[in-house]
C-alpha cells in the first residue's frame, strides 16, 4: 500500500501537514509521498517524505482555475501517481488529519471485513455510523476525502473518470461539478462501487479553518474517532 498525502502551501493561514506527518509516523504510517498543489514547498523542507511540488508552468496554469477546480485536479493527481509503473493500492490523504494509534493494523483488520473486491474504504466519516467494523455509505450522502483506501483494481479507472470530469467542465457549468469527493460520489454511484467507512473512524478531521471550500470556515468532524 502506497501512502500519498496532498498539500498545499495555505499561507497566511496554517499549515497543518507537519503535524500530519507526525502523527503518520508515529502510528506505523512508513514510507510516503506529498504531493504539493503548488510550486512552493519550502514548507516542507523538513519533512521526512518524499516531496513532489508542481512544476511552476504546471502551476501558473492551474492558478487561472477556480478552488475547486485546483482541488479536484490536484486530488486526480493522487489517485494516477505513478499508476502505471507502481500498480499498488493506494491510501490517499488530505495534510489535515490526525491518525489513531496503531492505524495500520486497524486499517488491515477493516478491509478483511469488506466481501467484494473493487470498493473505497474511507477511513474518516463525519456520519454515525452503525456498530459494525464498516458501515456501507450511500454515495448521495457522501463527503470528506481526508484519507480513503483505494484498492489497485479501480485506480485506473477512478483516474480516467476524473480526467473525463475536469476535460469537461467549462465556465458555465457550476463548479461543484468539479468538487471532488462529489466526483468520487458519482464515479462510485455511476460504477456500482460500493462506499465503506471505518468504524470508529481511523482519522480524524484538525483543519480549523476553511481553504476555501465552505464559506465560513466551519469544518467537518468524525464522531466516533479515538485517538
Amino acid at each position: 500500500m502506497r501512502a500519498i498525502f496532498i498539500s498545499i502551501d495555505r499561507s497566511p493561514k496554517p499549515n497543518y501537514m507537519a503535524d500530519t506527518e507526525a502523527s503518520f509516523l508515529s502510528n506505523g504510517g512508513g514510507d510516503f509521498t506529498v504531493l504539493v498543489g503548488n510550486d512552493s514547498a519550502s514548507y516542507l523542507q523538513s519533512s521526512k517524505g518524499t516531496v513532489i511540488p508542481l512544476q511552476a508552468e504546471e502551476a501558473s496554469a492551474l492558478a487561472v482555475y477556480p478552488l475547486r477546480f485546483r482541488g479536484a485536479t490536484n486530488y486526480a493527481r493522487m489517485i494516477s501517481h505513478e499508476l502505471e509503473t507502481a500498480p499498488e493500492d493506494l491510501l490517499a490523504c488530505e495534510d489535515d488529519i490526525q491518525f489513531t494509534c496503531d492505524f495500520r493494523r486497524k486499517l488491515q483488520k477493516a478491509l478483511t471485513s469488506v466481501p467484494v473486491k473493487r470498493f473505497i474504504l474511507t477511513l474518516y466519516s463525519a456520519h454515525n455510523l452503525n456498530g459494525k467494523p464498516i458501515d456501507e455509505i450511500n454515495p448521495r450522502s457522501f463527503f470528506g476525502t481526508q484519507a480513503i483506501f483505494f484498492p489497485w483494481v479501480i485506480r485506473r479507472d477512478l483516474a480516467l473518470y476524473y480526467k473525463r470530469r475536469l476535460a469537461a467542465w467549462t465556465k458555465d457549468i457550476p463548479v461543484s461539478f468539479v468538487t471532488y469527493d462529489m466526483v468520487l460520489a458519482d464515479f462510485c454511484r455511476e460504477n456500482s462501487i460500493p462506499i465503506y467507512a471505518c468504524n470508529p473512524s481511523l482519522v480524524q478531521h484538525t483543519g480549523l479553518l476553511s481553504t476555501g471550500f465552505t464559506p465560513d470556515d466551519r469544518q467537518h468532524r468524525s464522531p466516533s474517532f479515538k485517538p
